[in-house]
């Protein structure tokens, strides 16, 4: 500490995380050029979020201060962040894989759970929040661009790349977190996917391990866009997201579960139910009753980057799922 503080010899300093010092020295020769910015580079260091560490953001004199500007009026709100967590995602993949781990790191709407942005947007190298701060770099512009209303800016964000993912008819799995709130409600931010991989089978976690409860949030959507409330079991899970997750019903016990190509289902156990079953997968004409199970598939394209959902899937399996209860299955 005396090192630094009394001689600023940040290359003598060795008992800082390297992470530390090169950020440091980095402020160093952003100041060093641009000294008319430092109160702003001692204002965003004194952020809750960022405490000193300035690695989400790029050394550009040309746009620092309005971007720094832009910065505490994006997190000011905590009540804002869900609209927050859907316009970073609109502006690009501002997530980030957690280390040694298949888990992804996105934001959090959870205002009691600020120390996710904190993590997300400092602990890390600067290597390794080069995406992050291109995505929230964009974003800020345009935040600063536009003035006003934070919400109704997050809101136009989201609108406006919605608009374009449907006219092309590109329903990949950002489609769904951006249109569907309830899909980026965990609290952690830490989803994961099949095999690492962020797609249409995935947790969202409300702790920070799979051995608690969470959620997979395309099947929370589609039991929340169904209404059918309490006819079906309140979708939690537990354990690793290789385990197959069901939507159930309770009174006939018939399972619902995302994979890639569509949703798999499950028919009732008990033999009287199963013609009522049939026919209502009948009545779906995506539906195919194969020897080896039954899937309700999602019509699909490839659109350059492997093939991706061309209909909502949220909106296809809520309707089968109220005709389900409808038919009392």
């Amino acid at each position: 500490m005396e090192k630094i503080i009394v001689n600023g010899d940040l290359d003598a300093v060795t008992r800082f995380s390297g992470n530390q010092v090169e950020d440091e020295q980095r402020k160093k020769r952003f100041l060093d050029a641009s000294p008319e910015l430092a109160d702003v580079v001692f204002r965003l260091e004194d952020h809750p979020f960022l405490r000193g560490t300035l690695s989400a953001f790029e050394f550009d004199s040309d746009t620092f201060r309005q971007r720094a500007d832009a910065f505490e009026i994006a997190f000011k709100d905590p009540r804002r962040w869900l609209g927050l967590t859907g316009a970073l995602l609109a502006s690009g993949d501002y997530q980030r894989q957690r280390p040694n781990s298949w888990a992804w790191q996105f934001g959090t709407s959870s205002p009691d759970h600020e120390t996710v942005w904190r993590y997300l947007l400092t602990d890390a190298t600067r290597e390794r929040l080069s995406r992050t701060r291109t995505v929230l770099g964009g974003f800020l512009d345009g935040l600063a661009g536009v003035g006003g209303d934070a919400g109704k800016h997050f809101q136009t964000v989201m609108d406006t790349w919605l608009a374009e993912h449907e006219n092309s008819k590109v329903f990949d799995w950002r489609y769904y977190l951006i249109k569907y709130p309830s899909m980026r409600s965990g609290a952690t931010g830490i989803y994961y996917g099949a095999d690492g991989k962020l797609g249409y089978s995935m947790c969202m976690l409300r702790t920070t391990r799979l051995n608690g409860r969470y959620r997979d949030p395309i099947l929370l959507e589609v039991w929340a866009a169904s209404e059918v409330g309490e006819r079906v079991e309140d979708p939690w899970f537990t354990g690793y997201e290789t385990n197959p997750r069901w939507l159930r019903l309770v009174r006939s016990g018939v399972g619902i579960r995302s994979v890639s190509d569509g949703f798999t289902l499950q028919g009732p156990e008990d033999e009287a139910l199963q013609s009522k079953f049939i026919d209502i997968c009948m009545r779906h004409e995506v539906v195919d009753i194969a020897g080896e199970g039954i899937m309700l598939k999602i019509p699909q394209h490839n659109h350059g980057e492997g093939l991706v959902d061309s209909a909502d899937r949220v909106v296809v399996g809520a309707a089968l799922l109220r005709d389900l209860v409808e038919a009392s299955l």
